[in-house]
């Protein structure tokens, strides 16, 4: 549903075209910083109001294009102020508090991204090509962008997905605690027993599909004061698949059946934030398919490919985050699965 945030601005949602006539009208536009801290490099892209139509870009804290004038002021976590021409606003998802934007915020230790609704009355000409993911940062993309089109697609009343793992698929996870690749022990058992294990479909088509959980309660600062929380709750994260009676196997990926979240980090709050600690807990998808054989000679090939999702080792690619806005902050427990595209390789 479109909503209009101020009787006092707008744009009218831009599209390509040769000529387009130059108006004026009441809208909302959305404004993304995204910043890597490591590497000191900022980008902002502006969008129409569903963000259908890309209407400028810039590879630092301030834009000045195609009739926007936009600046950033904010400290290593995106919270401060911003101004959209001459109208100054404060970071926050409360419209009383940002003088009349909507913002959200995701924070991690190496970057951080703020998103902001915000009224604006002006022109734009036309939409503009969107920048290579290069363009700004050259030593890659900012991971927390994933993440906020991962909370935009989940939506705000949706149910999460859960990890939790169906009884038959835990009974067949015992007999896979004696695999670590493609191969079993048949040391000390009949030879001729049967025994069904995963092998790689091809490569495997590895991937990473991150769980992202909620690992506190939703924290808010009161007004005029700052805040924190630390506590928070550790979880058990283990492997699933899309299939029922899935047996599981590393098959040669540096996985493993469970994880633990962990629960040290700190996230901090100003006046009337409303925030919380995530984690984004690394895990490789990879292709298989069941073969069952024994060790006298006989083996039979399933022809149906599943997918596992394992936790990798060592925690690999995961990190704690803190997350801004009650559109984003669920119930300590929440999660959600990162199906997007991903990284295209395994641990």
């Amino acid at each position: 549903m479109r909503i209009i945030l101020a009787p006092v601005v707008a744009l009218v949602p831009a599209i390509f075209a040769t000529v387009v006539p130059r108006q004026e009208t009441q809208d909302n536009i959305q404004i993304v910083l995204q910043v890597s801290k490591v590497k000191d490099r900022a980008a902002i892209d502006v969008y129409n109001y569903d963000k259908s139509t890309l209407l400028a870009w810039s590879c630092s804290r301030t834009l000045q294009s195609n009739g926007l004038d936009i600046s950033f002021e904010v400290n290593q976590n995106g919270a401060g102020n911003f101004t959209v021409g001459s109208q100054q606003y404060v970071v926050s998802d409360e419209v009383e508090t940002s003088g009349g934007a909507i913002c959200e915020r995701i924070s991690s230790a190496t970057e951080f991204v703020v998103s902001c609704l915000v009224p604006f009355f002006g022109s734009v000409s036309a939409g503009v090509k969107a920048r290579d993911l290069q363009t700004c940062f050259p030593d890659g993309s900012v991971k927390l962008i994933a993440v906020l089109e991962g909370f935009e697609a989940t939506g705000e009343d949706e149910t999460l997905i859960s990890s939790a793992i169906d009884a038959e698929a835990q009974a067949a996870e015992a007999e896979a605690a004696l695999v670590t690749n493609n191969t079993v022990g048949l040391k000390g058992r009949a030879p001729c027993l049967m025994y069904r294990l995963p092998f790689r479909t091809g490569n495997g088509n590895p991937h990473q599909n991150p769980w992202n959980v909620q690992l506190s309660v939703p924290m808010q600062c009161g007004n005029g004061r700052t805040c924190s929380v630390s506590y928070a709750k550790n979880y058990a994260i283990s492997w699933s698949a899309n299939i029922g009676a899935a047996v599981w196997g590393a098959v040669g990926f540096a996985v493993q059946t469970t994880v633990e979240t962990g629960n040290e980090h700190t996230c901090d709050g100003n006046s009337n934030d409303y925030f919380a600690i995530w984690k984004n807990v690394g895990q490789t998808a990879y292709t298989v398919h069941h073969e069952t054989f024994n060790g006298c000679g006989f083996r039979s090939v399933d022809s149906t490919n599943f997918i596992i999702w394992s936790p990798n080792k060592y925690d690999k690619f995961s990190y704690y985050y803190c997350v801004y806005g009650k559109k984003y902050v669920r119930n300590q427990g929440d999660r959600w699965l990162d199906t997007s595209a991903g990284r295209p390789y395994g641990p």
